[in-house]
């Protein structure tokens, strides 16, 4: 029988569509493993002045934000009415398919009623005294949004992290009256499995929006408390709360009021926000390189970590992958022009050094008869960051090292690109000034510097490592890093790969970070930028190596 050509091209196409159609679906629901809610309402069309915000919109702007940078697909919204809050709030749970990360932050006014605790909207009607059940009615239920993550047939994060600055006064109790409610904070709540909720303040106790004593705060003392820590990927979500606790505590009641976090733990195992990189242990030199997922299961990389250590390969740490924004903004002081343009890059995970490559560790290649003697200027080797290597000299010292331990191809061990390098000074996407902190009053605990070096290199880890467990990224030695030197981020790789120059061109001067022993702070920023031609070899010049897991 004959077949008609048309028809069977036809078939095959229509065929074709729909496995295509399918592939995509599969595609984007595996892509979507980080999901958030947050909103933010101060302003609220039935209370009066007295009782209206003043910074829970920016307390959810700056969090969604924050989260943004971490990779979740956030869900925002700012002085919703009860109606906008449930459409928001479906189409979140609308997206979770199942083994998601929820983050759910509201920053509000917050009651509790008969031991129940409500969310209130912006158009909750005005509620006289006794009249509990309409304001439960046109409130939003703490426990239904619970029991919508952890119960029913639909499908539920594998975590969920419940954020809420909402433990305000009741603003229909007037003091002294309880008829309604308790005047101040929000009932304690029985967390779920999977679940972590924290408030800005225990049970019953009153979260200030703003201290009465400040003017002009753009956030909460919780929620500014908060933001420096939602990317340390060194905290678990405990150790998070218990320093937001002890924090807010001490500002509180150093400005003579009282204000204590609290949080109620369903989590099993250990999570942190943006993945956890195990925390150095203090004193015993722990690089902190234990690689475990977000939910503190071991990823099966620790081994070939500990094996190529034990071979002469370096101590590293395992940097979690994420977005942050590179450069520095044209308002930083010191700031030079090819800081910028300022973008976002996506850095996929990688493995860091947890130090400069040391003497010792260069000593062994010139033992071996790869790498040429370098001069240590009288001030000692061991320990110290091995200096006068060029850039060129590293690439011998890489592909020795390479040889020794076995690796190749993607794998082995490279020089760090400059995004790689600044994500990892940043602490990610906690855009920190320099490694370890944003407070120059604190940079000594971190740097060897100008002002403490006593003109010469320290030893590795005589200073504090930052939130990723890595040791001296400022200051002590500059580090070669793999990218080509453009004077511009125009047009810069935003996938965090180094800028290499064009197939036959020749590259006349690759980049170096992070300042020397003989360095100002200013030089010493995480987004500052120096390049040297790559046979240069100069006493404040060393490196630390990257690998790809």
């Amino acid at each position: 029988m004959r077949i008609d050509t048309k028809q069977r091209w036809r078939e095959v196409l229509i065929l074709f569509l729909i496995l295509w159609g399918i592939m995509s679906l599969v595609t984007v629901a595996g892509a979507e493993k980080r999901v958030a809610f947050v909103v933010g309402i101060d302003t609220y069309d039935e209370l009066g002045p007295t009782d209206q915000l003043k910074n829970a919109v920016n307390d959810a702007t700056a969090v969604a934000a924050k989260l943004e940078a971490l990779g979740f697909k956030v869900n925002f919204g700012t002085n919703l009415t009860r109606k906008a809050f449930n459409v928001l709030w479906d189409k979140t749970l609308n997206q979770i398919e199942g083994g998601e990360t929820l983050v759910v932050f509201f920053s509000g006014h917050g009651v509790e009623l008969e031991g129940r605790n409500y969310l209130l909207p912006r158009d909750v009607p005005y509620t006289q005294q006794g009249r509990s059940t309409l304001l439960q009615r046109e409130s939003l239920s703490l426990n239904i949004l619970l029991d919508d993550l952890s119960m029913g047939d639909r499908l539920h994060p594998q975590v969920s992290v419940v954020m809420l600055d909402a433990c305000r006064d009741n603003p229909f109790v007037p003091e002294g009256l309880r008829s309604v409610g308790a005047r101040g904070g929000l009932a304690s709540v029985e967390a779920p499995d999977g679940i972590f909720v924290m408030y800005a303040a225990a049970s019953r106790m009153t979260a200030f929006d703003r201290l009465p004593s400040e003017k002009d705060i753009a956030n909460s003392l919780f929620t500014r408390t908060l933001l420096p820590l939602i990317s340390r990927a060194d905290l678990s979500i405990q150790e998070l709360s218990t320093r937001v606790k002890d924090k807010v505590w001490t500002l509180a009641d150093e400005a003579g009021y009282v204000q204590r976090p609290t949080y109620y733990d369903g989590i099993i195992g250990r999570f942190c926000l943006p993945g956890c990189v195990e925390p150095p242990v203090a004193g015993s030199g722990s690089s902190g390189h234990r690689t475990t997922s977000r939910f503190g299961k071991p990823t099966g990389k620790e081994d070939l970590s500990k094996s190529l250590e034990a071979k002469g390969g370096p101590r590293m740490v395992a940097i979690p992958g994420g977005t942050f924004l590179m450069g520095s903004p044209e308002t930083e002081e010191g700031r030079y022009k090819d800081e910028g343009p300022q973008h976002h890059v996506t850095v996929p995970a990688f493995e860091l050094g947890e130090t400069e490559v040391t003497f010792a560790e260069w000593d062994r290649c010139v033992s071996a008869g790869a790498c040429s003697q370098k001069k240590d200027q009288g001030w000692g080797r061991g320990a110290r960051p091995v200096i006068n290597v060029s850039w060129n000299d590293i690439q011998t010292y890489i592909a020795w090292l390479n040889a020794r331990v076995g690796l190749t191809g993607a794998h082995a061990y490279r020089l760090p690109s400059e995004a790689e390098w600044e994500y990892a000074a940043k602490s990610g996407a906690n855009q920190e000034l320099w490694a370890g902190t944003s407070e120059e009053s604190k940079l000594r605990d971190y740097a060897v510097y100008k002002a403490n070096s006593g003109r010469k290199t320290a030893e590795v880890r005589s200073k504090k490592p930052n939130a990723f467990g890595l040791y001296g990224l400022s200051g002590n030695v500059w580090e070669w890093v793999q990218d080509c030197y453009v004077d511009s981020y125009q047009g810069a790789p935003t996938d965090g790969l180094a800028h290499e120059t064009a197939a036959g061109k020749t590259c006349e001067k690759r980049s170096l970070r992070g300042g020397g022993w003989n360095n100002l702070p200013q030089i010493l920023r995480s987004a500052f930028r120096d390049r040297y031609h790559p046979g240069e070899a100069l006493i404040d010049t060393g490196f630390r190596l990257a690998r790809t897991p």
